[in-house]
């Protein structure tokens, strides 16, 4: 089954990430190239798919953000942030 595409493209999150591109999706939601607005770096978003979003997948999605954070490996992504994913500024996907 394919995930439907979540309307994020060229929005700003919390005022510092402008989402470039979709990169990939799962079962989730969906991962963005986004480029740090002050900072000039990308990065990789991950966001949560709205249709299905309940309290207990942003409590699975802070436990799965903390846990990546913690790891510390050169085979291991990098966490730097995690942010409501109500934050969101530009026009809303629906």
């Amino acid at each position: 089954m394919t995930q439907p595409r979540i309307a994020w493209g060229g929005m700003t999150l919390d005022g510092r990430y402008s989402l470039i591109e979709r990169i990939g999706c799962g079962g989730m939601g969906e991962v963005w190239r986004a480029r740090h607005q002050t900072l000039g770096t990308d990065v990789a978003v991950k966001l949560l798919s709205t249709a299905t979003l309940t309290q207990r997948r942003k409590e699975r999605f802070l436990r799965e953000a903390r846990l990546a954070a913690g790891l510390k490996s050169p085979n291991a992504i990098t966490v730097f942030d995690f942010g409501d994913p109500d934050v969101v500024t530009g026009q809303r996907p629906v």
